[in-house]
């Protein structure tokens, strides 16, 4: 037999391995096709279980995070509050932003709040006054020292004292408060600040004789009790209208006078009462009811009766008031 050549034994080797790789039988492609579609049956098992059900607790807790949500983004939409709170001293302005029933010497300083969108600022009621609301734009405010006259420029109307008769049958002579209309002011100017620095100057050099002359009324009015405090009371006011102590020295003024039985200056000091006084204030309601009192005993019924009727229009509440009551029947008048 002829040897192999080396050719022919390759061709032997590979006909031997060929013949050992036999392809399986189809039992065997059934029985691995069974296997792999059992595998495949139970990673989709496995599957349907891993999907989360719907639960009473998965409810609460998605409710739960959609309000929070809903409320962060409530807050991020809001405006920015600032709240700057003044002291009780009073305060000046430094335009015709704060200016109560046409004078601008507040009781005390307003307590400012202002939102970011619209800047409104809020003066709470202070003794004496009505409780307004302004939008002042970007009008910033200044403190001053207690006792210091207020110069601010003002578009507001002030009292005024009728000329003649008017349509409510209030005669010559009877100070009248206005309505109060207010106008937005314009922007801050380089010359409005050397106008308020020129007009607080002045002022510091008018506060001792203004702290003096006041001293003198009030010493007048709780010790001596004459007509010389009358007259110190008196020039106080006139000289020094704006001042925050001008107002109730001119209605304790009144008071003495009428004490002293002196009536001309009792309606005198009563009126400049009511003219310092705020639209809405204590002290400019008692005035007219004090005033309306002068008039009838001094026989002035006219003017009497024309500030009752002004006095019950401003202060309803004291109709059933029994000083009230007695003055409206001396003047046949009715307190209803």
């Amino acid at each position: 037999m002829r040897p192999l050549s080396a050719h022919d034994e390759a061709l032997l080797a590979a006909a031997k391995a060929a013949a050992a790789m036999s392809l399986p039988s189809a039992a065997q492609t059934t029985r691995r096709a069974r296997v792999i579609n059992e595998a495949i049956a139970r990673h989709a098992a496995r599957q349907r279980r891993a999907v989360p059900r719907l639960t009473v607790a998965g409810v609460v807790f998605a409710v739960a995070g959609a309000a929070s949500a809903t409320t962060a983004w409530l807050a991020l939409q809001a405006p920015t509050v600032i709240v700057v709170a003044a002291d009780d001293r009073p305060a000046a302005t430094s335009s015709p932003a704060t200016v109560h029933g046409g004078r601008a010497a507040p009781r005390a300083a307003p307590t400012v709040v202002a939102d970011a969108a619209s800047m409104v600022v809020s003066a709470p009621a202070t003794p004496g006054s009505a409780r307004e609301t302004k939008d002042i734009g970007t009008t910033a405010t200044a403190p001053r020292a207690p006792g210091r006259a207020a110069v601010v420029p003002t578009t507001a109307a002030t009292p005024t004292i009728l000329a003649g008769a008017t349509s409510d049958g209030v005669p010559s002579g009877v100070a009248v408060l206005p309505e109060f209309h207010e106008d937005r002011p314009g922007p801050l100017t380089e010359s409005s600040f050397v106008a308020d620095g020129a007009a607080r100057a002045a002022a510091d050099g008018a506060d001792d004789d203004a702290r003096a002359l006041r001293d003198r009324c009030v010493a007048g009015l709780r010790v001596r009790r004459d007509r010389a405090a009358l007259r110190d009371c008196r020039a106080f006011g006139q000289r020094y209208p704006g001042h925050e102590a001008a107002r109730a020295l001119a209605f304790g003024a009144g008071g003495l006078a009428e004490e002293l039985g002196a009536l001309t200056e009792a309606v005198d000091a009563y009126s400049r009462a009511i003219l310092l006084s705020p639209l809405v204030g204590a002290t400019g309601d008692d005035a007219l009811l004090a005033r309306a009192r002068v008039h009838a005993a001094r026989g002035d019924d006219d003017e009497a009766r024309a500030d009752l009727r002004i006095y019950l229009r401003r202060a309803p509440q004291a109709r059933d008031n029994v000083e009230v009551v007695r003055l409206a029947r001396a003047l046949g008048l009715s307190s209803r």
